[in-house]
């Protein structure tokens, strides 16, 4: 089997486990991957140096669709935006199935940064005017956007998507004076 073929192989097996057998990520073990799989421990270390490389394979492969769409509307609309892809991917029901697993949180956050962060980074070069650093730019916007999903997420009552776009307008883009390049 190829490389390609066995990554996404292997990344099937370890969603089923997630999703289909309902067993969060911290509890699952590579050699529960491998018996799902049926293939020894070295092809599974022969793809994957560990579980959390494959969780973020399989992210990037879940979200590939999202990554591909326009930077600038997930820049200036990132809450809308994501959660329009959301509705509609496979990716909803490992994301609800491991939403108190904190490991698998604390993984996918990291993954989910550094995507955004390397998306907006040609979004902010061309609309940046502040001459700072772009790497230090994409890094708070990227920052920010988590820490106003986080903070929704610990409201009492729901946050629309909408207005955590219009939150992130306000205490981001203004800040940059971006509100108004879109």
């Amino acid at each position: 089997m190829k490389k390609q073929a066995m990554d996404n192989y292997l990344w099937q097996h370890f969603f089923e486990l997630m999703v289909l057998d309902k067993k969060v990520f911290s509890d699952i073990r590579v050699r529960e991957i491998c018996d799902k799989a049926t293939i020894h421990r070295s092809t599974f270390y022969r793809h994957f140096e560990d579980k959390y490389q494959l969780l973020e394979f399989g992210l990037f492969t879940l979200w590939n669709d999202y990554f591909e769409l326009d930077e600038r509307e997930k820049f200036y609309t990132p809450f809308s935006t994501a959660n329009e892809f959301y509705e509609k991917s496979t990716a909803e029901a490992l994301i609800r199935r491991n939403e108190v697993d904190e490991e698998f949180i604390k993984t996918a956050d990291a993954f989910f940064l550094k995507q955004l962060s390397a998306s907006f980074s040609t979004v902010l070069k061309k609309d940046s005017q502040k001459g700072l650093p772009n790497d230090l730019l994409t890094r708070f916007v990227a920052s920010s956007i988590q820490a106003i999903g986080e903070w929704a997420q610990d409201q009492p009552e729901k946050i629309s998507h909408d207005k955590m776009d219009t939150l992130y307008k306000k205490l981001v883009l203004e800040s940059l004076d971006l509100s108004s390049q879109k």
